[in-house]
């Protein structure tokens, strides 16, 4: 099994989605053209490398967790990652497009802290 992708939700309890006061409207591996109101981003494995090294660990190692509990991790793997790597494609494997990987993650952590993620 290869995996392209992470599927990143937040969920309640009973695993339902967590829905969004407002439409979430970033650009990932997959996206909802106009946005979602879905707590749900999509980041492409291509950046799992520079994750391992900022974090210590795998997005898939989310799952399960409650969001609270990993805003602090994430956030500072924002803080070691620089941003003068851009390029035009999302899919290259660089510090500023997982970094943006991140703070997408991070903004819907905060949306509902006592969520949990859902990664698949």
């Amino acid at each position: 099994l290869k995996i392209m992708s992470y599927d990143c939700y937040l969920v309640d309890k009973d695993k339902n989605v967590i829905i969004l006061d407002k439409s979430f409207d970033r650009a990932g591996g997959i996206y909802a053209i106009g946005g979602t109101n879905e707590a749900w981003l999509n980041v492409t494995y291509n950046y799992a490398p520079i994750f391992q090294k900022v974090l210590g660990f795998s997005l898939s190692d989310l799952d399960g967790k409650c969001v609270k509990d990993t805003l602090e991790d994430l956030e500072k793997g924002i803080s070691l990652l620089k941003e003068d790597d851009k390029t035009n494609c999302y899919w290259d494997s660089t510090e500023y497009n997982a970094k943006r990987a991140l703070k997408d993650l991070v903004y819907l952590g905060k949306h509902d802290p006592d969520a949990f993620w859902y990664i698949c």
